[in-house]
């Protein structure tokens, strides 16, 4: 923690233009601190005199720093604080190739061996290894560098981080979407999906809706599942007419919509059933027992015109349609347009066997 190095004297006019990569700490005039010189910086500040300065990091120093941010970083990612994973995974990188990079300046004095250089080598393998992406991170880190030499060390080390990586696991931020639970469709259908239809993987017997509903029956059907889309069908024909969502029902029932169509457009209004920030669900009140025999016409709240497949359509179309027009729920309605299945993300989401990218 004492430790004081000399500053180099061509880092002196840097430190004098603005460019601190040295913190002084306790040490005299001229000297700097290398654990201080880390941490009581800014990020920005630390990873450019990781990149250009030409002093020497003690090997503890680099340590310490390294397990610190490390163990910051697990502890920050995931929580609802927007610390990124970014930044720290370039501090990780940065460290443990300027740890090399003062090793092999260390092993080989007499050679012109310039440890920034692993430094930015480490920070490419580390965010290479978490997030797997190639193309996009070599245009960041080239542009981020500003030196076309570095365009094939560059490549060479995160195809070989990615490589590496994927025989652990999927990237760090496809797990934390399986975690989350997310149905995330990935840009393209697996291979077997031509073999199987949407009768395959649909839900059958879906729950559905008469168009002239009483109170008791929504009321119960949202208290027995917790589906967001149902089908409303014609009451006596049970033709598939439209789907209405969860959030619409509570709506209607919290505003009391009930009775003929008119009265029901009266008591609600379009921002009624805008998408709140607060709660994806609004609660639902509790309603008089006078009202559960009262009738809501669902027609004029529910979407007429939904996107509906047959059960011997193809799985990769179905697929295909859930990307291109961001479906959360497709109603499968037979020749005689009767819903007999419903499909959600979940159906077709990936197993998360692969990487994403």
């Amino acid at each position: 923690v004492e430790d004081c190095r000399t500053i180099p004297p061509q880092d002196k006019l840097l430190s004098s233009s603005g460019e601190a990569f040295y913190s002084r700490y306790r040490c005299p005039e001229g000297e700097y601190n290398t654990l201080a010189s880390v941490i009581f910086s800014t990020t920005e500040t630390t990873i450019r005199g990781f990149f250009h300065n030409t002093g020497v990091y003690q090997f503890s120093s680099l340590i310490v720093y390294f397990v610190l941010v490390f163990i910051l970083a697990i502890v920050t990612y995931g929580i609802a604080v927007p610390s990124g994973l970014f930044v720290p995974a370039i501090l990780n990188g940065c460290a443990f190739g300027r740890f090399v990079g003062e090793a092999m300046r260390h092993w080989f004095p007499h050679s012109n061996i310039h440890a920034g250089t692993y430094s930015v080598i480490g920070a490419t393998a580390m965010l290479g290894g978490i997030s797997r992406m190639t193309i996009s991170l070599t245009v960041i880190l080239l542009e981020t560098t500003q030196d076309i030499e570095f365009l094939m060390p560059i490549m060479l080390v995160l195809t070989l981080s990615k490589w590496v990586g994927d025989q652990f696991g999927i990237s760090l931020y496809d797990l934390h979407v399986e975690l989350k639970c997310c149905p995330f469709v990935e840009s393209a259908p697996s291979g077997n999906m031509d073999q199987l239809c949407a009768q395959d993987v649909m839900t059958r017997k879906p729950k559905v809706l008469l168009r002239k509903v009483t109170v008791r029956q929504v009321t119960q059907l949202l208290s027995l599942c917790s589906h967001n889309g149902f089908p409303v069908v014609e009451n006596k024909t049970r033709r598939f007419m439209g789907v209405i969502l969860r959030n619409q029902l509570i709506v209607l029932l919290n505003k009391r919509a009930f009775g003929p169509a008119d009265r029901a457009l009266d008591c609600v209004r379009l921002d009624d059933f805008a998408t709140s920030l607060q709660s994806k669900r609004p609660p639902l009140n509790p309603v008089d027992d006078r009202d559960l025999e009262m009738l809501i016409d669902l027609q004029p709240f529910m979407n007429p015109h939904p996107i509906v497949v047959h059960p011997l359509i193809p799985l990769s179309k179905v697929y295909v349609l859930f990307r291109s027009l961001g479906l959360r729920h497709l109603t499968v309605c037979d020749s005689g347009n009767k819903p007999v299945g419903i499909i959600t993300r979940k159906e077709i989401m990936s197993q998360f066997d692969q990487d994403l990218f």
